[in-house]
């Protein structure tokens, strides 16, 4: 199954949904590209991985980069609902320690709203 993506706009929060796989690829080029555009408009982004089902070493330099770009345009990237499998690997890979992740997406964009009334 490919990566397919839905995205929200909540305020200055971008929430894109996730379905599928985050692998080396035509999907990291394209979730790459798609996140990318959301940021000098909203530099906060929330990624919902509750339907990812596999992330391979690709998918997540594509997260760190897009983490890195986040808060290179003054925001940050966070990730909510990763299902099991996901969350496992950022446990392992210590991925948890750096991005935020949050139990529900209503959590993250809230957080986030603090952060832009902060900034």
């Amino acid at each position: 199954m490919s990566l397919a993506l839905e995205i929200h706009r909540i305020d200055n929060v971008a929430v894109v949904i996730c379905r599928g796989r985050i692998v080396f690829g035509e999907e990291t080029t394209e979730f790459c590209r798609h996140v990318r555009n959301l940021l000098p408009q909203r530099a906060y982004v929330i990624l919902n991985l509750h339907a990812v089902e596999y992330v391979d070493s690709g998918g997540l330099g594509s997260i760190v980069g897009l983490l890195l770009a986040a808060r290179r345009a003054n925001g940050d990237l966070g990730i909510c609902e990763p299902s099991h499998r996901v969350c496992d690997l950022l446990r392992i890979t210590k991925l948890d320690s750096v991005i935020p992740i949050f139990p529900s997406q209503e959590d993250g964009v809230a957080e986030f709203r603090r952060s832009t009334v902060a900034a």
